[in-house]
């Protein structure tokens, strides 16, 4: 990196810039080996995705400058100035936790990534071996083929191309073998040369040894140079920086992200967000370039089994030896042993994401992979990115459309709101619960599937079975959200009901739908058919009601006679006066307690006027509405025969009338008039069972 950042005019801070460099591979190696949650955790520094917007800045400060000593001491400034920035947005991110973001990414962008990953590694490697890492030539086909036929390179590409498959194969049967082929393939490569007669200065000559990496002119870094920055330069190099760091921000996540799917990892990412910002404004301090944990570095240590603060304190003393002695260890590595190498993590990456990712991910997800492999292959690794990203959205969108947002529907015949009403009134809500069709919907509506509710309206309208359409209820409890374009079709289905003389009821919205329905001024100007309730049950009681009063059945709402209730229940009987006499009068006003919570279960009672309902305590203080009952309900028969205590309460809704019935006063008819206590008994049994009838349908329509 400093080789290729510091050279032209730039070529006397190359010593001193790698030093730098390598120091600052130091503290992000020992940073990431101790601190790291990541196993087998390597960090390095940046040289992907800032690389090339740095080199463009300092190739501007050539060209601005004609001090080198000011040159090289503003490209430093720049590279430290990026290394801060990078490491100010990298502790934003994690200390404000918002590094979850990244595994919103779709898994085939990351496997896409990881085989782009894996082809770069083994382009790159494949270009360190025939030496023409920055040849701009290098994508022509017939250049290519001449460098490949040159003897001294094939040297290097052959060994190095066999090093990768052998690593590979190795490598996947025993992992703990791969040191041998490692220090194997550096013994053969000086037995060669030795017995060849070649030698190691002709080695150097030929390519296969790398040149010493630092000189021991090298310059040693003072404070004087800081008075040599251009600090103008470095401002309006800002905004260039700053992208900079955003794309090494992406990079950390997505590198992140795919280690931790790749080792099978919980990985606190925002801890190692922080961990990575706080090492970049150390690194950055004096001139380091940005650094982060290294996927191929990763991979490979995984692959070798070698333990995270094991390879940090192995590579911070290697630098060490390199800082100090110019490195001379290092240069000693044969070319073909880097290449490799480097070769190997590559092909590593394109079997599994390209080949073995076929058997266990869908036929889409995999062409999705291919598609951004490929545009990583032929226009880089950011629009790989950004192109799998798009077409994940397509594909969701297109997933998404295909999931039914109608989560149920029915009609009054078997869904009934929480109002226990007499059998009379149940029995005409059951010939005329066809005219209330009753939608529940889910998920988040838009353009994609608002469209299936209008249909299946039109289908309803068309069902000649169910008779005609009177009421239409559109529950939203289950609704995350919506966008104009469902807005939109809703008004479509106004229209429809205006059109075929229904009503429509919106229930359960949020806060946040209602306000949006608000504002597009479409839906709620038609006050004469459209109407809004708290919830689905307050909605369809509504309809209840008025299906009842809607001269088909003209008792709702009156009251019961005590007498007249039960000869219509049980007959005409001799003894029905004296059975009557059991039963006491109770007159109750708005707010009174009919039945607490917790009370014993004594009595039953039948409702002969006004209206209650039950109850419930929530635990945040607030009541919730459980049932309703009218003239002609039962209450707490229930309790009665369990002979458990009340389970809610039962508050009067306006003045009302009750017939009570004790437990000890129902034996004594039990004793003194047995049919008609089984007759009693029957009218309860009935009572219940069509409270049973209820929930089940209930139940049923909650399971489609």
């Amino acid at each position: 990196m400093a080789a290729l950042l510091f050279s032209g005019g730039l070529a006397q801070g190359y010593p001193l810039a790698a030093m730098l460099f390598l120091s600052g591979t130091i503290i992000i190696r020992a940073s990431i080996g101790f601190l790291s949650t990541v196993p087998h955790a390597v960090g390095s520094p940046d040289h992907k995705t800032g690389m090339s917007i740095i080199a463009g800045l300092l190739g501007g400060i050539v060209v601005m400058t004609q001090n080198p000593e000011a040159g090289i001491a503003t490209s430093l400034a720049v590279c430290g100035a990026t290394s801060i920035l990078t490491g100010f947005v990298f502790s934003m991110v994690g200390i404000f936790r918002l590094a979850h973001f990244a595994r919103l990414l779709p898994y085939p962008v990351l496997g896409g990534f990881l085989a782009g990953s894996g082809w770069l590694l083994a382009r790159g490697g494949l270009l360190m071996a025939l030496r023409a890492e920055h040849d701009k030539h290098v994508t022509d086909a017939w250049h290519l083929f001449t460098l490949m036929s040159d003897p001294r390179r094939l040297a290097v590409v052959l060994p190095a191309l066999l090093l990768a498959v052998l690593m590979f194969f190795v490598v996947r049967k025993k992992a703990s073998a791969a040191p041998i082929v490692i220090l194997g393939a550096i013994v053969f490569f000086y037995l060669a040369i030795q017995i060849s007669g070649t030698g190691i200065d002709a080695a150097r000559r030929f390519g296969w040894l790398p040149a010493p990496f630092i000189g021991s002119s090298a310059v040693r870094p003072n404070l004087e140079i800081i008075s040599l920055i251009d600090w103008i330069f470095v401002l309006k190099a800002l905004p260039l920086m700053f992208f900079a760091a955003a794309l090494s921000t992406v990079s950390m996540l997505l590198n992140i992200s795919s280690l931790s799917l790749r080792l099978r990892a919980d990985v606190n990412v925002n801890r190692e967000m922080i961990t990575a910002g706080f090492t970049n404004i150390l690194i950055g301090s004096f001139g380091g370039m940005a650094a982060y944990v290294s996927v191929s570095s990763t991979s490979l240590a995984y692959r070798l089994g070698v333990d995270r603060k094991v390879a940090a304190l192995s590579a911070i003393a290697l630098l060490m030896l390199a800082v100090a002695f110019a490195g001379p260890v290092t240069s000693a590595a044969p070319i073909f042993l880097t290449a490799g190498m480097v070769i190997y993590a590559g092909i590593d990456f394109l079997v599994e994401w390209i080949i073995a990712s076929r058997r266990r991910l869908p036929f889409l997800d995999w062409m999705l992979i291919l598609a951004i492999f490929a545009v990583i292959v032929f226009f880089g690794i950011l629009p790989g990115i950004l192109v799998g990203i798009l077409l994940s959205v397509v594909l969701f969108v297109v997933n998404y459309a295909r999931i039914p947002v109608i989560r149920t529907f029915g009609n009054i015949k078997d869904w009934r709101s929480h109002v226990d009403r007499s059998p009379e009134e149940s029995a005409s809500l059951g010939t005329l619960g066809g005219a209330c069709e009753i939608i529940s919907l889910q998920g988040y509506l838009f353009f994609a599937t608002a469209e299936m509710i209008v249909e299946h309206v039109r289908k309803r309208l068309k069902n000649e079975q169910s008779g005609p359409l009177k009421f239409l209820v559109l529950d939203f409890s289950h609704v995350g959200g919506c966008d104009l374009a469902a807005i939109v079709a809703f008004a479509n289905i106004i229209n429809i009901a205006s059109k075929n003389g229904f009503f429509l009821l919106f229930s359960g919205m949020t806060e946040d739908v209602r306000t949006l329905f608000d504002r597009s001024g479409m839906i709620f100007v038609n006050s004469e058919i459209v109407s809004v309730f708290a919830d689905v049950d307050h909605a369809i009681e509504f309809c209840e009601e008025a299906m009842l009063a809607d001269g088909a059945f003209e008792t709702v709402g009156t009251n019961v006679d005590a007498l007249s209730f039960l000869v219509q229940k049980i007959g005409n009987h001799a003894d029905l006066s004296a059975v009557l006499d059991k039963f006491r009068t109770v007159h109750l006003t708005r707010g009174d307690y009919l039945i607490r919570k917790g009370e014993a279960a004594d009595d039953v009672f039948i409702i002969l006027s006004g209206r209650v309902h039950v109850q419930i305590d929530l635990p945040n203080g607030r009541t919730l509405r459980l049932r309703t009952m009218t003239p002609g309900a039962i209450v707490g028969d229930i309790a009665l025969y369990t002979g458990q205590r009340r389970s809610a309460d039962v508050v009067i809704e306006e003045d009302t009338t009750v017939l009570c019935l004790s437990a000890a006063d129902l034996a004594e008819i039990e004793q003194s008039y047995g049919n008609l206590a089984a007759a009693i008994h029957r009218i309860f049994a009935r009572t219940l069972a069509e409270k049973l009838v209820l929930a089940n349908n209930t139940i049923r329509l909650a399971q489609r």
